[in-house]
C-alpha cells in the first residue's frame, strides 16, 4: 500500500489494496488468541495474552525507530523492509508453528459454521452473559478508541506539542507496557477478570475525564501512566473472559467476536470523537463526555463481577 501511495496509483487501486490489507490482518487476532487458549489453561490465560501484547509493544517501540533510519535512506525503504519482514514472519509460522487445536470428545463439540454475522447471532441467542459482556466491552472500546488520533490533535492543538514530543509519548506508553506487563499480570493472576476490568475502565474512565485540564508535556505523561496502566488490566483480562466464556472448540469463534467488538470500538471512537470534538468546542466539556462511555462500563463490570460471584478463574 505504502508504494502504491509512494508512486501515486489510482485511487481506487491504493483502496483496494488497503482493504485487502485490513481484511487480512484482521485474522490474526483471533487466531493468535484462539491458540493461547488451546495451550494454556484457563487461570494461565491471560499471562499469556499480557506476554503477546508485550511482544506487540516492543514492535510499537521500535518500529518508529527503524523506520525513522529507513525514511533517511528512502521512503520506498520502509514499504521493501515491511514486506520482507511479514514474509519471513509468514514463513516462519508455515513451518515452525503447529496447529494447536485440541481434539474434542464428539458428544461435547459444538458444531461450527464458520464466522459470519449469522453465527455470531446464534452465539449471542446461546450465550446472554457474552452478549451483555460484548455490549459493555464495546462501551470500553469506544473510550480506548480516543487513544491515537483523538488523543494526538488534542495534544497538538490544544496542549501545543510538538510532533516529537507527541511521539515520546507513545513510545513512553510502548516502554510502560514492556516492562510493567509481565508483573501486573502475575500480580493479578488469581483475581477475577471481570474485577480487572473494572479497574483498567475505571483508569481510562478517570484519565480521559480529567484530560481537558491537562497541559504541557509533563502533565501529559503523567496521564500516560494511568491510561497505560488501564491498558495492562483490561487488555489481557478481556480476551482471557471471551476464552473462558467459550464452548469446547469455540474459542476462535468467541474470540473472533470479540476481536470485531474491538475492532468496531476502536473504528466507531475515533469518528465520534472527531465529531464531538468539532461539537463541543470546550476540552473539558469534550473529554468528559467521551469518558462516559468508560463509565458507563465500569457499572457493566460490577455487574458481571457480581454475577460470577468473584471467582478468580472467570
Amino acid at each position: 500500500s505504502g508504494i502504491a501511495i509512494r508512486y501515486e496509483m489510482n485511487i481506487w487501486i491504493i483502496a483496494a489494496i488497503l482493504i485487502s490489507q485490513y481484511l487480512l490482518s484482521s485474522f490474526f487476532q483471533p487466531i493468535a488468541s484462539a491458540m493461547i487458549a488451546d495451550i494454556m489453561p484457563p487461570q494461565k490465560r491471560a499471562s499469556g495474552y499480557a506476554l503477546m501484547r508485550m511482544a506487540g509493544n516492543v514492535g510499537w517501540g521500535i518500529g518508529p525507530a527503524i523506520g525513522g533510519f529507513l525514511f533517511d535512506i528512502s521512503y520506498e525503504s520502509l514499504f521493501f523492509f515491511t514486506a520482507v519482514i511479514f514474509l519471513i514472519s509468514g514463513i516462519y509460522t508455515v513451518f515452525s508453528i503447529k496447529e494447536t487445536v485440541i481434539p474434542i470428545k464428539r458428544e461435547k463439540q459444538v458444531k461450527s459454521n464458520g464466522m459470519n454475522i449469522k453465527s455470531m447471532v446464534k452465539a449471542f441467542r446461546r450465550d446472554r452473559v457474552f452478549l451483555f459482556f460484548c455490549i459493555i466491552a464495546l462501551l470500553l472500546f469506544l473510550t480506548w478508541g480516543q487513544f491515537v488520533s483523538t488523543l494526538s490533535v488534542f495534544m497538538k492543538r490544544d496542549i501545543g506539542l510538538s510532533s516529537p514530543q507527541i511521539g515520546w509519548v507513545y513510545t513512553f506508553n510502548a516502554m510502560l507496557v514492556i516492562i510493567f506487563q509481565v508483573l501486573v499480570t502475575h500480580w493479578t493472576r488469581r483475581r477475577n477478570h471481570f474485577l480487572l476490568m473494572i479497574v483498567g475502565s475505571l483508569l481510562f474512565a478517570f484519565s480521559y475525564a480529567v484530560m481537558g485540564w491537562v497541559s504541557g508535556f509533563a502533565m501529559m505523561m503523567i496521564m500516560m501512566i494511568f491510561i497505560t496502566f488501564g491498558e495492562m488490566f483490561a487488555g489481557p483480562s478481556g480476551n482471557a473472559i471471551a476464552s473462558n466464556m467459550a464452548r469446547p472448540g469455540q474459542f476462535g469463534r468467541y474470540q473472533g467476536i470479540y476481536s470485531s467488538i474491538s475492532t468496531l470500538g476502536w473504528s466507531l471512537g475515533p469518528a465520534i470523537g472527531g465529531v464531538m470534538m468539532d461539537l463541543i468546542p470546550d476540552m473539558h466539556m469534550f473529554w468528559l463526555s467521551m469518558s462516559s462511555f468508560g463509565f458507563i462500563s465500569v457499572f457493566g463490570f460490577l455487574i458481571l463481577y457480581f454475577k460470577t460471584k468473584g471467582k478468580p478463574a472467570v
